[in-house]
């Protein structure tokens, strides 16, 4: 199995991320228990740091999201958008991320697929 770094945009910090071939392993434990927001934890449901918006890969796990905030909307070179671990139920204002490739929603709210169709180059 091959294994490349790559520059990761993220809201939290910026990081490398170790990339597989066919799959990602990322430093988070994907069996960690979300602890309940708190003022003094600063993560607050709903908020959405500052975003590079020339990044192709943008890293919104575990943000307590409760819905695609329409900053996203400005992501002029995105083609990876990972928004695993969040709360969100509707899967919305994506419809200009045209350069968009991969696109993650594991382990959200999200019971019906939609509003994905201009999203013509996902693989």
């Amino acid at each position: 199995m091959l294994f490349e770094f790559k520059e990761v945009a993220s809201v939290s910090d910026n990081k490398d991320e170790l990339v597989a071939t066919g799959a990602e392993m990322n430093s988070e434990s994907e069996s960690q228990p979300d602890a309940e927001p708190t003022e003094s934890d600063g993560n607050e449901v709903g908020q959405l740091g500052e975003l590079d918006l020339d990044a192709e890969v943008v890293d919104l796990n575990h943000q307590r999201l409760a819905n695609i905030d329409e900053r996203i909307q400005e992501l002029r070179s995105v083609e990876v958008l990972t928004l695993r671990w969040n709360m969100i139920k509707v899967i919305e204002n994506l419809a200009p991320l045209v350069t968009l490739k991969e696109l993650e929603f594991y382990d959200n709210q999200i019971t019906v697929i939609e509003n994905l169709d201009a999203l013509v180059n996902l693989e």
